[in-house]
């Protein structure tokens, strides 16, 4: 079953931390790797708010210091 393209962007916006793409970004904001994100979710047939903090901490981006 394909996720129409409405569905997949509503997951995605439902993430916590979405605003790092869309505004200046502070040092509490938690970068992820969307791309792993999104394929972890199509291959589980889930929806990115459905991950548990657990699953979600695997596609954090290390922030360079």
């Amino acid at each position: 079953m394909r996720i129409k393209r409405d569905e997949y962007w509503k997951g995605l916006c439902e993430l916590d931390n979405f605003s790092v793409l869309t505004e200046p970004s502070d040092d509490t904001d938690i970068p992820y790797d969307l791309h792993k994100l999104d394929a972890y979710c199509k291959k589980r047939g889930i929806n990115p708010n459905q991950l548990t903090d657990e699953e979600l901490k695997q596609f954090e981006v290390k922030r360079p210091k």
